[in-house]
């Protein structure tokens, strides 16, 4: 999207559209890595013959989805709302994000990264320590596969 910025011929409908796009896609992301963390702690935490275990692979990954597109479906219907009444960026994206990376953290490796990226949002004026966190969480993916 920054690289977007500096060619001349966009228009700024384009550069709306996409901001929502790129919003919904960043926010799905989560949203599915929030999934991922509560059905591995759902397999191994124990709980046994509760109802969610009963529903089919089927009906649970339904579930699922419905939760992991809805929600930023909704939040993404509330920035177009909230795009030109001036509220800080905090509030739409990284307020989701934190909440998100909270409720994962029984999950270090899935969550660590991005609340160091919230962090960095917040403090920029560290830059020589942010691109260190940065790379590390560019690079958190290819570590998971080598592993």
């Amino acid at each position: 999207m920054q690289i977007l910025l500096t060619v001349d011929n966009i228009t700024i409908n384009v550069c709306l559209g996409l901001t929502f796009v790129i919003y919904f896609a960043l926010l799905s992301a989560f949203f599915w890595l929030n999934v991922m963390c509560f059905d591995i702690w759902w397999t191994f935490s124990g709980k046994r013959g509760l109802s969610l275990e009963r529903w089919s692979m089927r009906a649970r990954f339904c579930a699922y989805a419905a939760y992991a597109f809805g929600f930023p479906t909704g939040l993404t219907v509330l920035l177009a709302a909230l795009e030109f009444s001036g509220r800080s960026k905090l509030i739409y994206l990284y307020g989701p994000i934190v909440i998100l990376c909270i409720a994962n953290m029984l999950f270090t490796v899935m969550g660590i990264n991005w609340i160091l990226e919230v962090v960095s949002a917040l403090y920029p004026q560290a830059n020589n320590v942010w691109r260190f966190v940065d790379a590390y969480n560019v690079m958190i993916g290819f570590f998971i596969f080598v592993q």
